[in-house]
């Protein structure tokens, strides 16, 4: 199965005329992927087919993923919204969250909590599992609670490195009636052999091209502040965006 990221209604309706199972929703992309707006849930949510999945990110801001009681109360409002949508809305099919103990171990109560407000969608533990302290006793962990997927680059920054393969496929190994879906870095270039190493079951990544909007004027030396303007490409940071190919 292949799980794509987005973060509009356009990237959506690309990824399920690709053959997208199923999509990620987010906003900010450039931040790992945060909560997105309920108005862009609404529209992608109409905008798709329904056999396309679509599964909302709940990530209230960027960084790690201890959150104080504040930030979590926010996740749950965020929540609230999501599963009480105005007609002519779907239900989305599921959930991603990851949430950590100071020290590093799956925060239990909390995923138990999510899980218990979703009712039959679907839950998915995102790469906060990669920031954790073992990753398979937080494997043991998702499975007490329930989770349904767990979102993974095997605790590397590329799933396709050696190390990322080699604690894929340990993670697949102990599983149990959890799905591994292997993310980061991945591209049409080493899925296939990730897949043959690793085993996993399911594979997620944004596939993103570079596609210019329709400003036709265009201000140079100024840019509203993304990494991309950080770099020097500053045009390309404010007139550009990057969304699912339908091709990959």
């Amino acid at each position: 199965r292949v799980e794509v990221c987005v973060d509009s209604q356009q990237a959506a309706i690309e990824a399920a005329a690709g053959g997208a199972d199923r999509v990620e929703l987010c906003s900010a992309l450039s931040e790992g992927g945060l909560t997105p707006s309920l108005g862009m849930v609404c529209e992608v949510l109409k905008a798709v087919p329904r056999k396309l999945k679509v599964h909302l990110m709940l990530r209230p801001r960027a960084g790690d993923f201890l959150y104080t009681t504040a930030e979590w109360q926010a996740l749950l409002t965020d929540l609230h919204a999501f599963c009480h949508l105005p007609a002519p809305a779907r239900r989305a099919d599921g959930y991603v969250v990851g949430c950590l103990t100071r020290h590093g171990h799956v925060d239990e109560k909390r995923v138990r909590q999510v899980k218990s407000l979703i009712g039959d969608a679907e839950l998915t533990f995102h790469r906060a599992i990669d920031m954790s302290a073992d990753m398979l006793a937080a494997l043991a962990s998702l499975r007490r609670c329930g989770v349904h997927r767990v979102l993974s680059s095997g605790g590397a920054n590329a799933a396709s490195s050696s190390s990322g393969r080699t604690q894929l496929a340990e993670l697949v190994r102990h599983a149990g009636a959890l799905s591994i879906a292997a993310a980061g870095g991945l591209d049409d270039t080493n899925v296939a052999s990730l897949i043959a190493d690793t085993g996993v079951p399911e594979v997620h990544g944004s596939l993103r091209v570079l596609r210019w909007g329709g400003m036709a004027f265009q201000k140079h030396g100024i840019s509203m502040g993304s990494s991309a303007a950080a770099a020097g490409n500053m045009l390309e940071a404010e007139y550009a965006r990057k969304t699912a190919d339908k091709e990959i």
